[in-house]
């Protein structure tokens, strides 16, 4: 009996070591940890528990952004499942979290909240990543703040995106501000089998129409010269790509680089609006009205 007990005590000391030291010399393993999803498709959270790599539940919820969707939308969506951990989406969540403060706190209508909640997804799903969809919420929350917010809430309503535009085999994609200046672009073209594969120049922006970043894919994969610039349109760093594959890239003395040329010539250029314009105020304050008719 003593035999046994002992037994059972060891048996237990195991599976607790298991439990609690395992993840701390593993950390990120399926052994003992728990996994959140963001679904691009509606908003939805999934949170998936492991233990000694076997899946102990799963359950899916309706963020507060789902919540604001219209429900055929989020009942005919094929969900679209990305991993929060992972480094380029790991702030999805805290930005449901930041966009529904914006609406509270700002008291964006209903339609406004449903228009800004489709444009985050569209932003996750085209860039990837946290940092464009950063952008556009510091935009949508100065739109609480300005003395001629209606026209632009008005024109955020009419904002679709992504922007689709096809010349042929030719497509193009733009996503924007809330403001309807555009934030990232890329132009694909359509396979055979009717899926589309990135192909041809892709660019970002910065709030005030500065360009962000200028690459170029080939086939979906990065192929040519890649130029970054900071917020006060400072080149950052000049790299290239072949087939996928960083062949170089510098970031000091680029005025020596013999593709700074080429940087200064793009970085001249402003985005153009492909977006619908601010609705027109009738404010007395020649601010706000300019501030609604840029």
């Amino acid at each position: 009996m003593t035999r046994l007990c002992t037994g059972a005590l060891a048996v237990a000391a195991l599976l607790a070591m298991l439990y609690f030291v395992l993840p701390q010399i593993l950390p990120g393993s399926r052994l003992n940890c728990e996994y959140e999803d963001v679904d691009l498709a509606a908003g939805r959270l999934r949170f998936t528990r492991y233990f000694l790599r076997l899946r102990m539940s799963r359950r899916v919820v309706d963020s507060e952004l789902t919540k604001v969707l219209p429900p055929e939308l989020v009942r005919e969506a094929t969900p679209d499942w990305r991993r929060l951990s992972t480094f380029t989406l790991h702030r999805a969540r805290v930005q449901i979290y930041e966009l529904a403060m914006i609406w509270k706190l700002h008291e964006f209508p209903e339609d406004a909240r449903r228009q800004s909640a489709l444009h985050i997804l569209a932003i996750w799903r085209q860039c990837g990543s946290n940092g464009p969809a950063e952008y556009y919420l510091r935009e949508l929350e100065s739109f609480g703040l300005r003395a001629a917010r209606e026209p632009l809430l008005e024109s955020l309503v009419r904002l679709r995106m992504p922007l689709v535009e096809r010349n042929g085999e030719r497509v193009t994609h733009t996503v924007f501000y809330p403001t309807g200046d555009p934030l990232d672009r890329f132009e694909a073209r359509v396979r055979p089998d009717g899926s589309l594969v990135r192909h041809g120049v892709h660019e970002t922006w910065h709030p005030d129409g500065s360009r962000s970043l200028y690459d170029h894919y080939r086939d979906g994969q990065l192929d040519g010269l890649r130029f970054d610039w900071s917020l006060d349109g400072t080149l950052l760093a000049i790299a290239r790509f072949r087939c996928g594959e960083l062949v170089d890239h510098e970031s000091q003395g680029l005025q020596r680089h013999p593709a700074h040329k080429l940087a200064a010539q793009l970085a001249a250029q402003k985005a153009e609006r492909t977006g619908p314009a601010p609705a027109r105020t009738d404010s007395k304050d020649p601010a706000a009205k300019e501030q609604a008719n840029e």
